[in-house]
């Protein structure tokens, strides 16, 4: 974040809204555009939030977002049927990749968060669509589409849950981190490739596993 984004910012939260309008009407057309440009980049790229991640993840594939904290994450209407959707957007910044042990890679996987028995069968029951969707610095290049009730990835899931509560839910307790990769759901017959850009991921070839990359371009040829 360069400074002037980080003035404009503390302007913003510790100044009235009247003066912050005030400030940016006062700025050239070439300052606010390089504002607006870092925020996104920023924002984009941070790995605190996936906001904007999520967002544009549901809105190439049509879904509506619900921007509700707890549920899913949006829906879609076909006919009379509001169909759910669970978004796992993944997003490698690869200036921090340069700088860790064992660098992240795009293996078409996501987790679940705080996950219960409780929570898996209600999911099994409404059966959501799984969004699972890759960003390289900040630049959308997969979003892959699939049923959460898809019996190997559903078992995936249930068999983290069975190890960390053999006996049950226990109330007060969560499973951390309920894992999966492409492998749990690449033999599904319901998936579908809904955006593939081509360029962009020949260009970071490098930031995925080697199985999931071949997989991707086999997907879009398959549908």
């Amino acid at each position: 974040m360069d400074e002037g984004l980080l003035r404009t910012i503390i302007l913003f939260a510790t100044k009235s809204s009247e003066e912050a309008k005030n400030y940016i009407d006062n700025q050239s057309k070439e300052i606010i555009t390089a504002l607006f440009v870092n925020l996104l980049g920023v924002y984009m790229n941070d790995k605190n939030s996936s906001t904007l991640r999520e967002k544009i993840t549901l809105a190439l594939a049509g879904y509506s977002s619900t921007d509700r904290k707890l549920g899913y994450d949006g829906y879609k209407v076909a006919g009379n049927k509001k169909i759910p959707c669970e978004v796992k957007p993944q997003n490698i910044d690869t200036e921090n990749n340069t700088k860790i042990k064992n660098p992240r890679k795009h293996n078409g996987g996501g987790n679940f968060t705080d996950y219960t028995f409780a929570r898996f069968e209600k999911d099994k029951k409404e059966n959501p669509n799984m969004l699972v969707s890759g960003f390289v610095d900040r630049k959308l290049l997969f979003i892959i589409e699939f049923p959460f009730a898809f019996e190997h990835f559903a078992n995936k899931l249930e068999r983290q849950l069975k190890k960390h509560f053999p006996s049950g839910d226990v109330e007060g307790r969560y499973l951390r981190s309920a894992t999966f990769n492409f492998a749990d759901y690449s033999a599904c017959t319901n998936i579908k490739s809904v955006y593939l850009n081509e360029k962009a991921l020949a260009e970071h070839k490098s930031e995925f596993t080697k199985k999931f990359y071949d997989f991707v371009f086999s997907l879009k040829k398959s549908v």
